[in-house]
């Protein structure tokens, strides 16, 4: 089939539309319309061209930044926004039918690598617990802490957890709290203000957990 010069630098502008605005997982529809063209029709062209419809490319645009965000270490939990997912349990079904247990699947989403089921409901819990952690994690909350919050199990919430993330829930407080105690230090507050807002014990327990992590500042006594 030929293709006129002039349906050929349409489909061509819809290939660049596509790749501005894939994070908004635009319809067929919507795509056509940004070109004022019939979708039938745009979409049969754009296959011929291209091997694959737009909604396609679309797809395969979204998973492959959801990808590469979490081979780059983003928490499954996190990497789904701003790509048009309505929520982290549509996310991980729609990735586990794409994929299924293939070696795509980045380590970093152990969720989808095995057969456990990823409910909506486990990850509304780990969800709430992380909104909470984020809020509570300069006490230094223990695990029973974040599951009295969150109203769910201690064990189940840590297998869920880093079933989840990627992290435990004392990981994930720990790498808070020395993030936190990083910027204070280097915003010059002295380290006993630090230790003691942060719940360390004092500011050598301080500086024993930021050893632990690189380029993380240390106090000076």
């Amino acid at each position: 089939m030929n293709v006129a010069p002039d349906m050929r630098r349409k489909i061509e502008s819809a290939k660049r539309w596509i790749e501005d605005h894939f994070r908004e997982n635009p319809t067929q529809e919507q795509i056509a319309a940004s070109l004022d063209s019939n979708p039938l029709y745009l979409s049969r062209m754009f296959n011929h061209v291209y091997g694959k419809t737009p909604k396609e490319l679309v797809a395969e645009l979204r998973y492959g930044e959801a990808t590469k965000r979490m081979k780059a270490g983003v928490p499954p939990v996190e990497a789904w926004k701003g790509l048009g997912w309505s929520s982290a349990g549509a996310f991980y079904a729609d990735y586990r039918k794409r994929f299924g247990n293939t070696a795509e699947i980045p380590a970093r989403m152990p969720a989808v690598r095995t057969k456990v089921d990823v409910t909506p409901a486990m990850v509304g819990k780990v969800e709430a617990a992380l909104r909470w952690i984020k809020a509570n994690y300069a006490k230094c909350p223990s695990l029973k802490d974040v599951s009295n919050a969150v109203d769910a199990p201690s064990f189940y919430l840590h297998r869920k957890f880093k079933l989840v993330t990627g992290t435990t829930i004392k990981r994930h407080i720990d790498e808070l709290r020395c993030a936190e105690a990083g910027r204070m230090l280097d915003n010059g507050k002295a380290p006993r203000e630090v230790a003691s807002r942060l719940s360390f014990c004092s500011v050598q327990h301080m500086n024993d957990v930021l050893k632990k992590r690189k380029n993380a500042p240390m106090a000076k006594r």
